[in-house]
């Protein structure tokens, strides 16, 4: 799952979170150059809600210098930041060293300095993905951490530089963190045979110290359950400062350990080995390869590029100071004779209208240029100040196109029209519309470096099916400038193109509180039995004012033969009797009503009749609205994608991850429906897997190459809660880092806040699939899972039993169901590391089937609940460790990733138990001979023993 990871106060590992007043669009952050070992571009953004102070620049100043000086050591010389760039908000006074911005936006910082995060207040972490080794999408810092010393010293007292290294392992490289991930500090190691203490490396000597009244004594070398149980209880690992000298890890606490100073590797013969069996974040993520196995895997060293720099260099970082200017923007559309097929004209006429009309705020500038057989002024820059300007704008959009397209002659006429104002031209924008450039005879090489040297951002909207060569290569441009880009397969169906202006205009905007926010973006068929549609949206309590409705028709025919109506929570209906309201535009073939006023928060519904002759048709509905005055929470959705590109003969899948926020807190119980608009075909549902705080979910049903978009829209009816958590830190008196040892047993309670119902729709991204080969053969495996031992089940050395539970993988990933499970145990966790076929697999014979709710044969579907209980089929002893770890297989043979590895030990034998039941069969025995006896000695009075009688006779004969 998506996490957030970071340097905490003891230790966690989060799901993701979002920041406020900002609907994310992106799923790509802005790109980082490196060259000769150097980081340039790396963007640092203040947000808006952050108080002006320049003092808290010049404290990340120094930062930055000193966490350089540290990366390039950590890295052994082979990597600093030798370029940052701030971006100011426009909120904060304009001062002679800010330079224009050009495509920096907060939205794609790779670095925020943000509000305080309510579950984590001044916490510093990044929002990562969940794969090993991919990059994070931002890093999250507070004001109050980089500048309050009484805060930052909470997470160590050896500098706030060295934070930054740690969160940008996190960020650049797709680290984990290497210190406990939950309140069990300690685990049992099957290399040394005893407990030892969560962390990386074992030259960190670690201390188990009380964590509460308890006290903490107890023998890491007596190795079983309940030993190892009650350590985790009573206990917390702390690092023994006083004779420490290890040197790794900077994902385990560099902020606390003074002599570490690099990250875990794999040379044995060096110090900072890394602790492969070690049960933390980091291990769990990456298949338990060392961080810096992991870095040497990435792109930044990967094929021996940045090798150790021999040479002196100065690590000190250059700093740009950037701020965005009010924005200027080019509408460059395609107008060529190619474009006349299909309704291309048509749906740049509706989607680019809406635009105008109703969603680029007043501030902004706008002109537009066609681009065909010639090109086109159509509309001169602008201010957009007057209802009249939008809409005279709006009728200069092309209708038909003639002759062959040239980009390049287009990007240079709006590249000059940008010029031509008296404003610099750096910081504006080109936003292009086209088909692509495989007809065209564009020479996109010529206007790379004009547009470099200009600093306009070239964003794009590639219409068509197919992407080739010279298609990916207006992408390469737009990526170059760091600009964004989304595919529009054209179907009907596809609300692709207006969600993809709404997005641009975030990216673009210099302040994004006055961009309406999209609350609805949905199509709906309306069949001949039925001639209706009727569906519903709710207006969430931050928005209403200036609520916009509009429906999107295929032609003024079907317009001119449907009715739509709109009741607001109260039940009060507008149609098209309400003239202050309702507006019919026959050439767009739009119905758009508008809310006079502050709309109603609650259920809005929406009734479309059709009475026209065609069997089927299709409409798309939009509702869009900004946020009221003096609101400062919104909820916040992030959409995020794992891969920009996919190449199908190496990666047959794209992952997606949602969340839902109130500002920083957690919502649980809304609903999300995720869309794909692939290149060639209608968009179709992309079922997801609701995690609680995290919605997951994988494409793979490519029908051919091109780009691929992907919207999210997420509801609730009142279903949804906010989760806020409130953690009790302790005594913050405390010497530090006893005080961060302390600490890291946390007293969290959780409150729940019910929320009003809300809707919410965006697009997350494009991503573009290339080398796709269509095959009938099953080459998806289920997901990777993670499996847990309940402590409570474990059995006792002769009884060899134990408890493990997991949420099933599906068949292929999370969808379907698998055909059974391998599940194998060693007394050497590294067998099943290196070779986990062969050691002992578990068998139908193994499983206590009555304790059981699984089959091991027979897996649930994706993401059901699955507890085994298992024999072990090894000879345990009182000291036992045995690991044990799970694959998934499905019917065609795909294999999961191996599970996490869990070492398992067994609980004490009861010695009370086995001395009890002897002293009582001993004791039975005596009461048995005790009645024996008394019985013979009442037989004494009548009879006497024969050998008294018998005494008078030879003993021989007795």
């Amino acid at each position: 799952m998506s996490m957030m990871s970071g340097l905490m106060v003891g230790q966690a590992c989060f799901v993701l979170l979002l920041s406020v007043f900002t609907v994310v669009h992106t799923s790509f952050p802005n790109k980082i150059a490196l060259k000769d070992g150097g980081y340039t571009g790396v963007l640092v953004a203040i947000s808006e809600d952050v108080p002006e102070d320049q003092s808290l620049i010049d404290k990340l100043k120094m930062d930055f210098i000193n966490g350089s000086e540290f990366l390039f050591e950590a890295t052994s010389k082979r990597v600093y930041w030798k370029e940052i760039t701030f971006l100011i908000p426009t909120t904060w006074k304009k001062m002679g060293n800010y330079l224009p911005a050009t495509h920096e936006s907060f939205i794609r910082a790779n670095i925020r300095i943000d509000k305080p995060n309510d579950l984590l207040p001044h916490t510093p972490y990044v929002l990562m993905n969940d794969k090993c080794g991919a990059k994070g999408l931002y890093m999250h810092l507070t004001a109050d951490y980089i500048q309050n010393s009484t805060i930052n010293t909470q997470y160590g007292n050896l500098g706030t530089g060295r934070v930054l290294v740690h969160e940008w392992g996190h960020l650049r490289w797709g680290l984990a963190d290497e210190y406990p991930k939950d309140d069990n500090h300690f685990y049992a190691s099957t290399e040394t045979q005893r407990i030892e203490g969560i962390r990386c490396s074992m030259d960190v000597k670690i201390i188990p110290i009380a964590s509460g009244e308890s006290k903490c004594d107890y023998n890491l070398d007596e190795v079983n359950a309940n030993n190892l149980n009650d350590i985790n209880g009573y206990c917390l690992s702390y690092d023994d400062l006083s004779s420490s000298k290890a040197l790794a890890s900077i994902m385990y606490k560099p902020n606390i350990i003074k002599s570490v100073t690099q990250f875990c590797h794999n040379d044995v013969t060096k110090p900072g080995l890394h602790n492969y069996e070690s049960p933390n974040p980091h291990n769990e993520l990456c298949n338990y390869k060392s961080t810096w196995e992991v870095m040497l895997n990435t792109d930044d060293f990967a094929g021996g590029k940045n090798p150790p720099i021999e040479m002196h260099v100065d690590t000190k970082p250059t700093f740009k100071f950037v701020q965005r200017i009010p924005t200027r923007m080019v509408i460059l559309i395609e107008a060529s004779e190619r474009m006349n097929e299909g309704d291309y004209f048509f749906r740049v006429r509706q989607a680019v209208s809406y635009f105008i009309e109703h969603i680029v705020e007043s501030a902004i500038q706008l002109g537009i240029v066609t681009f065909g057989k010639t090109v086109k002024v159509s509309n001169n820059i602008v201010l957009l100040s007057s209802k009249e300007i939008r809409q005279n704008m709006a009728r200069t959009l092309p209708t038909t196109g003639e002759g062959k397209a040239n980009l390049t002659a287009g990007l240079s006429k709006a590249l000059e029209i940008l010029s031509a104002s008296p404003s610099d031209v750096k910081g504006s924008s080109i936003m292009v519309i086209s088909g692509g450039l495989s007809e065209s005879t564009s020479d996109l090489s010529a206007m790379k470096d004009n547009l470099l040297n200009s600093g306009v951002t070239v964003d794009a909207i590639l219409y068509g099916s197919t992407l080739d060569v010279v298609d990916a290569e207006l992408i390469d441009l737009v990526d170059m400038v760091q600009g964004v880009w989304f595919g529009f397969s054209g179907y009907q169906q596809s609300c692709a193109l207006e969600d993809s202006l709404i997005s641009i205009l975030m990216e673009r905007a210099d302040i994004h509180k006055d961009i309406p926010k999209q609350i609805l973006s949905r199509s709906n068929n309306i069949s001949k039995s039925r001639r209706m549609v009727n569906d519903y949206f709710f207006v969430a309590y931050y928005l209403g004012k200036e609520l916009t409705f509009t429906v999107f028709f295929a032609n003024q025919t079907q317009l001119q033969n449907s009715q739509v109506y709109l009741n607001d929570p109260m039940g009060r209906q507008i149609s098209t009797h309400d003239k202050a309201q309702y507006y019919e535009d026959f050439e767009t073939s739009t119905i758009t009503i508008k809310i006079l006023g502050t709309a109603q928060i609650g259920n809005w519904s929406y009734h479309i009749m059709y009475e026209g002759f065609d069997d089927s048709i299709i409409v798309r509905t939009n509702v869009i609205s900004k946020v009221k005055s003096g609101v400062f929470d919104q909820i916040v959705v992030n959409g995020q994608l794992l891969y920009e590109e996919v190449d199908y003969s190496e990666v047959q899948m794209q992952s997606l991850s949602v969340t839902v926020a109130d500002e920083y807190s957690f919502l649980i119980g809304a609903s999300v429906s995720v869309t794909v608009d692939p290149p060639d075909a209608p968009p179709n549902k992309l079922a997801m897997m609701d995690l609680e705080v995290e919605f997951k979910g994988v494409y793979y049903n490519f029908t051919g190459d091109g780009l691929y978009t992907v919207s999210v829209e997420v509801y609730s009816e009142g279903e949804a809660v906010k989760l806020d958590l409130t953690e009790d830190f302790g005594v913050s008196g405390d010497v530090v880092p006893y005080a961060i040892a302390k600490r890291a047993k946390r007293d969290t309670r959780e409150t729940y806040t019910a929320l009003d119902p809300f809707t919410i729709s965006i697009i997350v991204g494009s991503f573009r699939v290339k080398n796709f080969k269509k095959s009938s053969a099953d080459i998806h495996p289920p997901s990777q899972f993670q499996i847990m031992e309940v402590k409570s089940a474990v059995g006792t050395p002769s009884e060899k039993v134990i408890t493990l539970q997991w949420f099933s993988p599906g068949d292929n990933y999370f969808y379907g169901q698998a055909s059974f499970y391998d599940i194998r145990v060693s007394f050497d966790f590294k067998q099943l590391l290196d070779d986990f076929e062969s050691a002992k697999q578990i068998t139908k014979n193994d499983i206590v089937t009555e304790k059981s709710f699984t089959d091991i044969n027979q897996p649930g579907e994706g993401f059901t609940f699955e507890e085994l209980v298992i024999k072990v089929p090894l000879p345990i002893e009182q000291d036992s460790i045995v690991a044990v770890a799970i694959v998934a297989v499905d019917a065609a043979g795909n294999r999961s990733p191996r599970s996490n590895i869990l070492n398992v030990t067994f609980a004490k034998r009861n010695y009370w138990n086995i001395i009890i039941p002897v002293v009582v069969a001993i004791l039975m025995v005596l009461l048995v001979v005790a009645v024996i006896c008394y019985v013979r000695n009442k037989r004494k009075l009548y009879n006497p023993p024969v050998r008294y009688q018998a005494a008078k006779f030879p003993p021989e004969e007795v």
